[in-house]
């Protein structure tokens, strides 16, 4: 993000079946929320959303190339 106001958003959008978004790991109420946020609610947010992103599996390529492995 380069200003304050900026949000997030990857463009990657995908959401979960605990409704967040895959691309940037905020919750659906917390994009819809997101510019009504103070500086300081933004920032936990974002906190939040690193949390969530460290303890997700990463997709890895199998050794063929063609299938994924979760890790």
């Amino acid at each position: 993000m380069s200003a304050a106001n900026d949000s997030p958003c990857i463009r990657q959008c995908c959401l979960n079946q605990d409704d967040v978004c895959m691309g940037c790991f905020r919750t659906l109420d917390n994009i819809l929320k997101w510019t009504a946020y103070s500086a300081a609610m933004r920032q936990q947010v974002l906190a939040e959303c690193a949390a969530r992103k460290a303890g997700q599996p990463r997709v890895i390529l199998n050794r063929s190339g063609t299938d994924h492995d979760l890790k």
